[in-house]
């Protein structure tokens, strides 16, 4: 008797709604809204300090460099036939009328452009290069110390052309092989501008930017090359100067200078 009172009292409790769990149940509210977070992304590279510091004066200064460029010499297309005629033709005999002040004061400028432009691709790839390692170096600083690597090269190699030219040959094939250098750096200047804002505006293109860089060089410097073949090199034996001469003025400095450039950056860093 008491086992079946119990059963039937276990049942009712069963049957009965607990009280506890009406009043939770009824206590809860439901609210909507939205919750704005930042999302994180594990592939974003860490910001650096400094980031963007000091680009718009980079920017600025090879706009206003641009500018003047375009301006002074627009609608002056001889001007450019001129700094392609420097970098192939071989003949000694010039006209009196061939170099005016405006074509030097030309190509002078376009070799400042591509000092520029290098300064900017050139800390770009370093940037790519290193990774999260190179993260203390302003984005300014390091282009300008890039930029001053290629002013110094340009001037170096420029010296090396006439003193070789000045030693090894006469004084005409040695103007032709120095014409033909600034002329070949002025011929890259335009093309290394367009890249230069594309590695600005757009970092993750720098190492397409880095090739297509590095192809117009090769490019350029390959009919520079054989334009200094074509003056001083008539013989079957001048095989073994041209090889020297690749080494010693083309290879070398090149080799040196981005060795350098990457120093400075590290060190500055």
């Amino acid at each position: 008797m008491v086992q079946e009172g119990e059963l039937a009292l276990k049942s009712d409790l069963e049957i009965l709604p607990r009280e506890a769990d009406t009043i939770e149940v009824d206590s809860l509210t439901h609210t909507y809204g939205i919750v704005m977070t930042k999302p994180e992304s594990p592939s974003q590279p860490p910001l650096r300090q400094g980031e963007g510091e000091g680009i718009s004066f980079i920017l600025g200064a090879l706009f206003l460099l641009f500018l003047i460029i375009s301006l002074r010499f627009r609608n002056n297309i001889k001007y450019a036939l001129t700094i392609f005629r420097n970098l192939v033709e071989t003949r000694t005999r010039q006209n009196i009328f061939d170099d005016t002040v405006r074509e030097a004061s030309m190509i002078i400028m376009l070799n400042v452009l591509w000092c520029f432009c290098v300064g900017i691709i050139g800390f770009s790839f370093l940037e790519y290069y290193r990774g999260e390692k190179f993260t203390e170096l302003p984005q300014w600083l390091g282009m300008v110390s890039v930029m001053g690597v290629a002013g110094v090269y340009a001037l170096f190699m420029f010296g090396a052309y006439a003193g070789v030219g000045w030693v090894f040959s006469d004084r005409s094939h040695s103007e032709l092989w120095v014409k033909g250098y600034s002329a070949s750096q002025a011929m890259m200047a335009p093309a290394f501008f367009i890249t230069a804002l594309i590695a600005i505006s757009r970092p993750g293109w720098i190492l397409g930017v880095s090739i297509t860089s590095a192809i117009v060089f090769i490019i350029v410097k390959m009919i520079f090359i054989w334009k200094g073949y074509r003056i001083f090199f008539n013989q079957f034996s001048s095989w073994v100067l041209f090889l020297c001469y690749l080494c010693s003025l083309e290879i070398v400095p090149l080799i040196i200078s981005c060795r350098l450039a990457s120093f400075l950056d590290e060190s500055l860093r």
